[in-house]
């Protein structure tokens, strides 16, 4: 989630990110509630000042003046609960529309709706032109490396089994890639694939692609889409040093995604278990 501070020292990126993006945003709105939630906060802490020196006077008051303060004290004490009662209802209102802000977009990603708007920055090697040629499903069901149809009656559509050499084969590209980036100075990382609601708003899954992500309700968890979830959480309510700069993690871990809303697209295949 974005720091609010934007909507006052860099109101130019923010505007221009709402608008790369292509998103209907009230950006005027978001800066009043922003605005009013912390001119509210403001009484409310002079309220709670006026109070806590009130309870000091009460404390070196004599008997007559003692009664005059306490009933004084005690209507304050109901100001300063309505003041604050208001802040959070103000704080609410304006979280609820400023965590659907998305992160800022890098300087070098081009603009587009789709994924036909893609910029494409280097291509290895030749496409080989092959008439009717069959995809990694069909070639894997041959084989006896896959089997979606079992992993269907067991767990649903889009699942599938791995076996014999298939399962080899990802756990040396794991291997492969865990060493490649341990060489150029990342930890290799298993994260925990359960996780709590903050961590995906932290991330900026939440609350947008809430459709995409399993609930454990009992527990108050969820199933992780990418390892990005718990290692970007892995330093919350950290403060980092300059010096410690860069911190690189290489994460490792299965991926659970719903693939709500995609009927009748990428029918077949494995992602949605990866």
């Amino acid at each position: 989630m974005l720091d609010p501070a934007i909507l006052k020292d860099n109101l130019d990126v923010l505007e221009s990110n709402i608008s790369r993006r292509n998103l209907d945003i009230d950006v005027n709105h978001l800066i009043s509630l922003n605005e009013e939630r912390k001119s509210l906060r403001f009484n409310a802490e002079q309220k709670r000042s006026q109070q806590k020196e009130l309870g000091k006077q009460i404390a070196n008051a004599d008997k007559n003046e003692k009664e005059e303060l306490l009933n004084k004290a005690s209507e304050l004490s109901n100001e300063v609960k309505l003041l604050f009662e208001q802040v959070d209802k103000k704080d609410e209102e304006f979280l609820n529309q400023w965590v659907k802000i998305p992160n800022l977009i890098s300087k070098t990603s081009p603009d587009g709706k789709s994924d036909k708007d893609n910029l494409e920055i280097k291509k290895v090697g030749n496409v080989k032109e092959i008439s009717n040629p069959n995809d990694h499903l069909e070639i894997a069901s041959k084989l006896n490396l896959i089997d979606v149809e079992k992993a269907s009656e067991v767990s649903g559509s889009r699942f599938a089994y791995l076996f014999g050499d298939l399962v080899k084969i990802e756990f040396n590209l794991v291997s492969w890639a865990l060493n490649k980036l341990s060489e150029k100075g990342f930890t290799p990382t298993v994260p925990p694939v359960l996780v709590r609601e903050n961590a995906l708003y932290g991330t900026g899954f939440f609350p947008d692609d809430a459709e995409q992500v399993y609930e454990i309700p009992n527990d108050d968890l969820y199933l992780v889409g990418t390892s990005e979830v718990p290692l970007a959480a892995l330093h919350t309510n950290e403060i980092i040093n300059m010096e410690e700069l860069p911190i690189r993690y290489a994460g490792f871990s299965t991926c659970f995604r719903r693939e709500a809303g995609t009927y009748g697209k990428d029918t077949t295949g494995i992602f949605r278990v990866h």
